[in-house]
């Protein structure tokens, strides 16, 4: 089952606090941290958020047309304004970004609209008031993510898409430089006979551009990449590289990419589970992945450098990063800040250990830290051992019942995968037999 990123949760790391933006029923919902919540809009279809200059704008799809509208906090009015008041059909939303320019954030967008079996390439830009749209490029078919834009050094913007027309598939770059012009496209990769393109996905590291992509062959798909350097030829990529493939005609590939520390990693998910790979002197290496980790788009947080595209678990407000480590799900039952994992608590505190909880209640009883934390403290020892026992139960049994629930939606999750490609599988075996059949009369009463 293909995942449709313009339904997942967003983070937004807004200076000192993190906002959360969810659909839920169709409803359009943002909290904060401060667990302050509001309740937006209805019979959204889609959305999109993006960090302005003192707050956040979201952008959401509702029949067929494009609103948006600011927020400073989480629990302000908004009116929302259509971006346009004529029509267009079949609108998905794709990328946005906001880029600084002028002393003031402008915001980029870039959205696609099929008509009469042409899908066209749309862009807004934010000045004050929206821009556009203007159509870039029209194709049979176009392919967008929300990690197909980047921002250089020098403020130009660089896109990434696939364009599709018969059997010739081209994944393209261009470039929106800052006198506000789009140059004509130049072809990364270009599919081979019976291959499709898929997943474009963009990264800017250190000077150099980094693509992502999906090629898929019958039952076989392959991840690669190409690099392309910013100082000395931006439009001269390299050769593309295979960095996985894999074999099962049930796995649909969704891509999430990033950087840590200077260093690029891509994960991916296939119906059945999660992989990722991390480039190390200049070797492409396995990353270990825990469970609790989710697809979810982020925004705003130093410790990444991707498009929107992420990983994390949203419920705890948390974002994921490869240096999490080997020992990630040891620290994942633990429940407890690791060195690795001070910088990504930007949420607020970590849970806290039971013994730090214990200090914690002691001192608010007039316990100092020091004889808390003392073996021979009375008050603590005659206090400690009876918190700290119903502490440490009362861990082990929230820890208990996430796992359970974790477990239930894993399979849940697992059998709705299996259900659709079951269905799918009997919806093609049915249109072939059909097929057959009418062929088979035609030939009878030819």
């Amino acid at each position: 089952m293909r995942i449709n990123e313009n339904r997942l949760p967003t983070l937004l790391n807004q200076i000192n606090k993190i906002i959360k933006v969810k659909l839920s029923n169709n409803k359009l919902i943002v909290l904060d941290n401060e667990e302050n919540q509001n309740i937006l809009v209805d019979e959204v279809n889609e959305y999109t958020a993006t960090l302005d200059d003192d707050g956040f704008k979201l952008i959401f799809l509702k029949d067929d047309k494009i609103f948006s509208g600011k927020l400073l906090n989480v629990t302000d009015d908004v009116t929302f304004i259509p971006l346009f008041q004529k029509g267009y059909q079949n609108l998905t939303l794709g990328a946005i970004k906001s880029i600084q320019r002028d002393k003031f954030k402008n915001i980029l967008l870039l959205c696609l609209s099929k008509e009469n079996n042409q899908n066209k390439l749309l862009f807004w830009e934010y000045r004050n008031k929206w821009l556009g749209p203007f159509a870039i490029d029209t194709a049979e078919e176009l392919i967008l993510t929300n990690s197909s834009i980047q921002v250089d050094k020098n403020n130009n913007i660089h896109l990434l898409y696939i364009s599709k027309n018969g059997r010739q598939e081209q994944l393209l770059h261009r470039q929106y430089t800052s006198e506000k012009k789009w140059s004509n496209p130049v072809v990364v990769s270009q599919n081979q006979i019976n291959k499709d393109l898929n997943e474009p996905i963009l990264l800017d590291n250190t000077g150099n551009l980094t693509s992502f992509w999906v090629t898929t062959k019958g039952n076989k798909k392959s991840i690669c990449s190409s690099v392309a350097n910013l100082e000395s030829n931006i439009w001269d990529w390299s050769e593309p590289e295979v960095l996985k493939t894999i074999s099962d005609e049930r796995s649909l590939v969704y891509l999430s990419a990033g950087l840590s520390k200077s260093k690029p990693w891509i994960v991916f998910k296939t119906s059945e589970s999660r992989s990722g790979l991390i480039k190390e002197n200049n070797n492409w290496k396995n990353i270990n992945l825990n469970n609790s980790i989710r697809e979810m788009r982020v925004e705003g947080f130093q410790t990444h450098s991707w498009g929107q595209r992420g990983l994390g678990d949203v419920n705890h407000l948390r974002i994921w990063q490869p240096e999490m480590g080997v020992n990630q799900e040891q620290d994942a039952k633990k429940q407890v800040k690791t060195k690795n994992q001070k910088q990504l608590w930007n949420a607020g505190p970590s849970p806290q250990s039971p013994k730090s909880m214990l200090v914690n209640n002691l001192k608010k009883k007039g316990v100092t830290k020091k004889q808390a934390s003392t073996k021979n403290g009375l008050n603590a020892k005659k206090l400690g051992d009876k918190e700290v026992i119903q502490l440490k139960k009362k861990v082990k049994s929230l820890r208990v019942e996430v796992n359970k629930l974790q477990d239930k939606y894993d399979k849940l999750l697992e059998r709705t995968e299996n259900l659709e490609h079951q269905f799918t599988k009997k919806f093609n075996s049915s249109n072939n037999k059909q097929d057959n059949e009418k062929s088979w009369w035609s030939k009878l009463f030819k």
